[in-house]
């Protein structure tokens, strides 16, 4: 099976000079990849070597989710000429569930090995496969095959060795070879200190698709009033000299960014990463809906870098109470909401209360997360609404991802039915719609059979592009605790 992702990672003695000289143990910190992108990232992990881990967030998708070249990163190590060894390389990971525990590695062009096991959620080692691994240069790498997994080290041992149940002392320190750039490399991850792991699920998925677009292709920040977020923009050594620079974000948002949107880097013997971490966070004033956030590193070799990052800040939700509905009927179970569609927003009764779900509500990746804005039933489903401005009246494209089954109507009007349980990763609709000119209302109905259950939308222009809908306050509409 074809890798999605690859982790780039280069093993050298003397860092940017040579290859590291393969030794009868060689074991190599995971987070000290070369380079890596979308969706690998860095982040601090407790229990791992060094307190980091290279990690494939929860909820980014499986490979089935992420087209081929998504992510990058390999070890390079040097066989002395002359030998040739056969070796037992060995990943300490850490799987999230049943449905996140498994990795594929790949030695040069051999066929690529599933690591796999069922110890979930502790650190452990897990068997990697035995390589052939030729005279001169071999290539280590690293592929996606599931999500919510963490790397902490890899190691080639000797026939017959094992690893004990920690951590091994790293013995090479990853580099770039003689071709390395005078500037290091910059990688980006995302952290939220309050979004621990989610629970492990349980649910199997029985089919494939044809093609899937990403949920994102790029580092994603979401953030609002009360939802801060890290941005780490890594710094990767690349040679033994001194290296220097800035590093800005910018951003015409009323965005909060400290302890400064500039910050310097000084890069001099030691670690082979540095972390420069930006927390940002959302003025009231700030639109909802996407923007740009754009990183530009400056390096004293001259060099000029620019990134972009998605910044998100969600729409204002209004969600109802649960209603109980059969597997069977599902999204056709009707209730009094569906009546009063032409109304606008439904308002409340005795069948129905809203509540505006709190900020700790939206995923990682802008998804409005039912189970925690309405709560962890099974076999129901519920509403949210809101309400959208648009500058100008047209066509417009409706894009959404969901788990499970959807249905949304917008200004009344119905606009999209998917009978789909699966992942949001896989799930993704567009369907053509009109707004017009000012405030539009958009219903959704959600249905949860069981594990995640989410949804997300936004408004693109016909060519797919981003379009400037944003996001209106709907908490005012409910009625004030003490009227009726």
């Amino acid at each position: 099976m074809k890798p999605a992702g690859i982790c780039r990672i280069v093993l050298s003695a003397a860092l940017g000079v040579s290859l590291a000289v393969f030794a009868e143990r060689t074991c190599v910190e995971a987070e000290h990849a070369n380079r890596f992108t979308f969706p690998f990232q860095i982040v601090d992990a407790d229990g791992a070597s060094g307190g980091l881990a290279l990690s494939i967030p929860e909820g980014i998708g499986s490979e089935e989710a992420l087209p081929d070249g998504q992510g990058h990163g390999t070890a390079t190590f040097l066989v002395p000429a002359g030998r040739t060894a056969l070796r037992q390389a060995w990943a300490r990971v850490f799987w999230n569930g049943n449905c996140s525990n498994s990795l594929l590695i790949r030695v040069g062009d051999q066929e690529a090995y599933n690591i796999i096991d069922n110890v979930m959620r502790r650190w452990h080692w897990v068997p990697a496969g035995r390589w052939q691994l030729r005279r001169g240069v071999n290539d280590v790498a690293v592929g996606i095959r599931e999500d919510g997994v963490w790397v902490d080290q890899l190691a080639f041992l000797s026939e017959g060795e094992r690893p004990g149940a920690g951590a091994i002392e790293d013995t090479v320190v990853p580099g770039f070879g003689d071709d390395a750039p005078p500037w290091p490399v910059v990688s980006l991850s995302v952290e939220y200190p309050s979004s621990p792991p989610l629970s492990p699920t349980d649910f199997k998925l029985g089919h494939r698709v044809d093609r899937v677009i990403p949920p994102v292709d790029m580092a994603t920040v979401v953030i609002g009033p009360g939802r801060a977020a890290a941005l780490d923009v890594w710094l990767r050594r690349s040679t033994a000299a001194r290296q220097r620079g800035t590093v800005s974000l910018v951003t015409r948002e009323a965005a909060v960014i400290s302890p400064q949107s500039r910050q310097t880097y000084l890069i001099q013997d030691g670690a082979p990463l540095t972390r420069l971490r930006f927390a940002l966070d959302a003025k009231p004033a700030m639109r909802r809906g996407q923007s740009t956030l754009h990183v530009k590193v400056e390096h004293d070799a001259g060099v000029v870098e620019a990134y972009a990052c998605r910044l998100i800040r969600p729409w204002e939700w209004l969600v109802s109470s649960s209603f109980r509905m059969s597997p069977r009927t599902g999204i056709e179970t009707e209730t009094s909401v569906e009546e009063r569609l032409a109304d606008g927003f439904p308002g409340e009764s005795r069948e129905v209360r809203w509540q505006v779900p709190g900020s700790n509500a939206f995923t990682p990746y802008g998804l409005l997360d039912m189970r925690k804005a309405v709560g962890e039933d099974r076999s129901c489903f519920a509403y949210a609404y809101t309400r959208v401005f648009a500058p100008a009246e047209g066509e417009y494209l409706l894009d959404v991802r969901h788990d499970d089954m959807i249905r949304v109507w917008v200004n009344g009007h119905h606009a999209l039915t998917s009978l789909d349980s699966a992942p949001s990763s896989l799930t993704r609709k567009m369907a053509k719609v009109r707004l017009r000119t000012g405030s539009n209302d958009v219903l959704v109905k959600i249905c949860q059979l069981k594990n995640y259950w989410e949804f997300g939308l936004c408004f693109l222009a016909l060519d797919k592009r981003s379009a400037p809908v944003t996001g209106e306050s709907v908490a005012e509409l409910l009625t004030p605790k003490g009227t009726d």
